[in-house]
């Protein structure tokens, strides 16, 4: 009684983690806004495009139209690229979403694995970092995120594991950065918090806080990665890339589900 329950997470968490990670400049346009802070590009378009190739992406879709039919599609490959998934699980989920947007298309095994190649194509560097993981498990049984964890790894499983652990780990570390940020500055504001979910945040929040403390929250917990990695022949040279992590949060609720957004 007397409080809201709120839910917070990072906007594409794991995707901005392997990016920063990755230094693959090409793979952060996606996360790139404009002076009022609105996003310049679609993610999953980008994807599209690069898997499908952009004039099989865009084929047919009417000017102005923002969101094609390939798009739905193309957020499996979105969310399971980033961690070396492969040609006929990813023909699987896509096969999937194609039947829930009604679309006419079976993707093939092969024409899966034709799209991951156009994909490490366009992500090159997304791909160095990636199987630079899968060496690393493989070899050492762990592998090392930029804070010094060390996250146990089969070595006959690490060619997604490894990239896994490396994307998750980030956006675990960065959900408690924030709330240590939160407990130097104002620690009795932690009684908020009821648990976090891998990226999200829930919170029960006071309703005469509600109009300071969501934004306060924000703040604190949103805030720039940057891994620092350099090349050991040139430590001048940076291979890893600073990114922005953005917390957004749901309308206020009476509950978890309401509050989800």
């Amino acid at each position: 009684p007397g409080e809201k329950m709120v839910s917070m997470d990072f906007s594409s968490a794991d995707a901005r983690a392997m990016a920063a990670l990755s230094g693959d400049a090409n793979y952060a346009i996606q996360f790139e806004v404009d002076e009022v802070g609105s996003p310049l590009y679609d993610s999953h378009n980008l994807v599209g495009e690069a898997a499908f190739g952009k004039d099989k992406y865009w084929a047919g879709v009417p000017e102005g139209v923002s969101k094609p039919p390939l798009r739905d599609p193309s957020k499996v490959i979105s969310h399971s690229t980033n961690y070396n998934v492969g040609a006929k699980k990813l023909a699987a989920g896509m096969n999937e979403a194609c039947v829930k947007a009604g679309l006419d298309l079976e993707i093939t095994v092969a024409g899966a694995r034709e799209m991951l190649d156009n994909f490490n194509r366009q992500y090159k560097y997304l791909k160095r970092f990636k199987d630079k993981a899968v060496r690393e498990g493989e070899d050492l049984g762990y592998v090392e995120n930029p804070w010094g964890r060390r996250m146990k790894v089969e070595p006959d499983r690490s060619f997604t594991q490894s990239p896994a652990l490396q994307g998750q780990s980030v956006t675990r570390e960065r959900i408690y950065d924030g709330l240590i940020k939160i407990a130097y500055d104002r620690i009795e504001l932690l009684r908020w918090v009821k648990f976090p979910v891998h990226d999200e945040l829930i919170l029960s929040i006071p309703v005469d806080s509600l109009s300071w403390g969501v934004p306060y929250f924000q703040e604190m917990m949103s805030g720039v990665f940057d891994p620092r990695v350099t090349s050991k022949n040139n430590p001048k040279w940076a291979i890893s890339q600073p990114i922005e992590f953005l917390m957004s949060a749901g309308e206020p609720a009476d509950n978890w589900w309401r509050a989800g957004h």
